[in-house]
């Protein structure tokens, strides 16, 4: 008889013979934590496409998520989301595709952008103590105000990314029209 069988046995027997004596247990007091609840919001998605004859068409329109504190956004396409402010600490952005995204301001400490898409994206003033860009492609992305000296940057893909005050107007007009080029003397 296998070691499971006879625990399950031995079990019974006791139970049957009243040696199982029930143990008062009490739950601790439920603490509210400092994060916002997850909720279900319309998101905004924002995005410039270009049309079978190269004509520049912007788009627009909304999307319903649960988002917050925590959240799991993971593998989801948020291009042009529009989430300047929102406290998104611990949220789970594993390989999402974020590109243009609008995170200005935004609480992203503690948050996982491990393998995920932010070409383009607005993190200006972004707050990301201790926030995972593990393999992040982040080429063109403001991030100026954000502090990244806690964040995890590890092969993290940053060509063009703007961090400091300074503007690189190549990356910028380029996030407009990808096929634009300066002229050449």
């Amino acid at each position: 008889m296998s070691d499971f069988i006879s625990a399950i046995k031995r079990f019974i027997e006791d139970w049957v013979e009243g040696k199982p004596k029930l143990v008062h247990y009490e739950t601790p007091e439920a603490v509210e934590h400092d994060k916002a609840p997850i909720e279900l919001r319309d998101i905004v998605i924002r995005r410039i496409e270009q049309d079978a004859s190269g004509k520049k068409i912007s788009i627009e329109g909304t999307i319903s998520i649960l988002i917050g504190p925590g959240c799991d956004l993971s593998g989801r396409d948020l291009g042009g989301a529009q989430l300047e402010g929102f406290d998104l600490r611990g949220a789970n952005f594993r390989g999402a595709r974020l590109s243009s995204a609008n995170l200005k301001g935004a609480n992203l400490s503690g948050a996982d952008f491990t393998d995920a898409q932010l070409v383009f994206a607005q993190l200006r003033d972004a707050i990301v103590i201790g926030t995972n860009f593990t393999n992040v492609n982040l080429t063109g992305a403001n991030m100026v105000g954000a502090d990244l000296s806690t964040a995890n940057m590890w092969m993290a893909k940053m060509l063009n990314t703007t961090t400091t005050g300074d503007v690189d107007f190549y990356t910028y007009l380029k996030g407009f029209n990808p096929n634009w080029e300066p002229k050449k003397n």
